[in-house]
């Protein structure tokens, strides 16, 4: 599995869980859209935080800086994948035949990674 479809598949784990709380409604892939983002947000204010305690440095993140450029990369990399055209689907259909024990291994390993994320944010909000 490439870092692509792997991509493709924390976005399908996500989008299930959306699935699952929410019956098949408009907006799920919005919400699934946000919750990713807010994930790989948490993501890059835990490195700007290791960061400023390993080079000693105290510095705030402002709307317009170069720390916020990673944070833009990501929304237009949701735009690119998910929102501006439907390629997401083709590797929804394929991994919903997955048998069901290398899915429920799939989100067993999608947890840890976001459990580890926001654990680690806390952690070098901590630092």
């Amino acid at each position: 599995m490439n870092i692509v479809e792997m991509y493709y598949y924390f976005f399908y784990k996500i989008y299930s869980l959306m699935e699952y709380f929410k019956s098949h409604g408009f907006g799920n892939k919005f919400r699934a859209i946000i919750l990713m983002t807010f994930i790989e947000g948490w993501l890059l204010f835990a490195i700007y935080n290791y960061l400023d305690v390993f080079f000693h440095h105290r510095t705030t993140i402002q709307l317009f800086s170069f720390k916020s450029v990673p944070f833009i990369i990501i929304v237009l990399l949701k735009w690119f994948a998910f929102i501006r055209n439907d390629k997401w689907k083709a590797y929804e259909q394929e991994f919903d035949q997955w048998p069901q024990a290398q899915n429920l291994k799939g989100t067993y390993i999608v947890t840890v990674i976001v459990i580890f994320i926001f654990g680690n944010l806390i952690f070098s909000g901590y630092l």
